[in-house]
């Protein structure tokens, strides 16, 4: 019995697209990129991204510039912050790596943050890569206001 291909997750398509158009930019030389990071750490930050979902395209298309021109790059996922604890929560579990996990982006002016993993505050480190959103709340399917907000963030 026979049985049906595995369909490509959309994030993997587009960035197998975009691969493929890169020589073609002339300004992005990835090969020259991925020299300077390789074999040492690519280090991600990110704050108010509501699922971080920057990391899992970061994987994929590390994985796939490995595949193209045969240099790996490891993924280090230093810290995510988010004010919800129910998103913290599921964050810490989507990412068990996770070396940080704050609750407040505006603690990051300060010296130190209270950090949910260690239990205590710790420098917030740095980062080759931040990601930041906005919050979605106004807009999320589980605001049963939302309706009332129209077309714009509040």
């Amino acid at each position: 019995m026979a049985t049906a291909p595995a369909t490509e997750p959309p994030i993997e398509k587009a960035l197998k697209a975009m691969l493929k158009q890169l020589p073609t930019f002339g300004c992005v030389n990835l090969s020259t990129a991925l020299d300077s990071w390789a074999p040492s750490k690519f280090i991600v930050g990110t704050a108010c991204s509501g699922s971080d979902l920057l990391l899992k395209a970061l994987k994929v298309l590390f994985r796939l510039t490995a595949k193209k021109f045969g240099k790996a790059v490891q993924i280090v996922h230093e810290f995510a912050c988010e004010a919800d604890a129910t998103k913290r929560a599921w964050l810490r579990c989507q990412f068990p790596d996770l070396q940080h996990m704050f609750s407040d982006v505006s603690a990051f002016d300060n010296i130190s943050a209270a950090c949910e993993v260690l239990g205590h505050d710790t420098i917030v480190g740095h980062c080759t890569c931040f990601g930041a959103g906005f919050s979605c709340t106004a807009r999320s399917r589980l605001n049963m206001q939302r309706r009332n907000n129209g077309d714009g963030i509040q």
